[in-house]
């Protein structure tokens, strides 16, 4: 048998155009209303406005031409503002993971947030207490995110774009 190692920064396509996701979640509660980022080629930076819950996210996306456009706002008006911008086009996010429970308010709520990009992890954001979630390490990259909100974040999912991979041809074609 022989392994074969390709490092992911070459496996990425870099085509604005999504062929196929894979949609995570939804970690938190079925309060407020629904939204839908959709999904794009990648998330460039994400704005997280937390105190002991997460209060709103408001994510920065590339369009179809692969210029940045911020997405509309999720969630409150209330908390500490982080902003996480990633190094695009080399850094790009991998995994969400968090905790949801109930608030003051006997909500459920996304209690808080953190981001595992291939280069490093941002936060926790919030407050770690509830029920922990993690999306897995798949063999793709966080392109959008959905959810539902109201006076606070009460729920997240993400879509997931698989890498597109090409491995071979080997050898020649001689002797055929």
């Amino acid at each position: 048998m022989v392994l074969v190692w390709i490092p992911l920064e070459y496996t990425l396509s870099h085509s604005t155009k999504i062929d196929s996701t894979t949609p995570l979640g939804p970690f938190g509660g079925a309060g407020g209303q629904q939204w839908d980022d959709e999904t794009y080629n990648t998330v460039r930076e994400l704005t997280i406005y937390s105190g002991y819950d997460i209060n709103f996210i408001q994510v920065v996306n590339d369009d179809i031409e692969g210029k940045p456009v911020s997405r509309k706002k999720h969630g409150g008006d209330s908390g500490q503002p982080n902003t996480v911008k990633l190094d695009y086009p080399i850094e790009y996010l991998l995994s969400i993971s968090g905790h949801y429970g109930y608030n003051d308010n006997n909500t459920l709520v996304l209690r808080s947030l953190t981001l595992q990009s291939n280069i490093k992890q941002y936060g926790p954001y919030g407050t770690e207490n509830g029920t922990h979630f993690i999306t897995p390490l798949a063999a793709g990259k966080i392109v959008g995110f959905f959810g539902r909100d109201g006076a606070r974040l009460d729920s997240i999912r993400a879509y997931i774009k698989p890498f597109q991979i090409s491995v071979g041809p080997f050898g020649t074609t001689r002797g055929q």
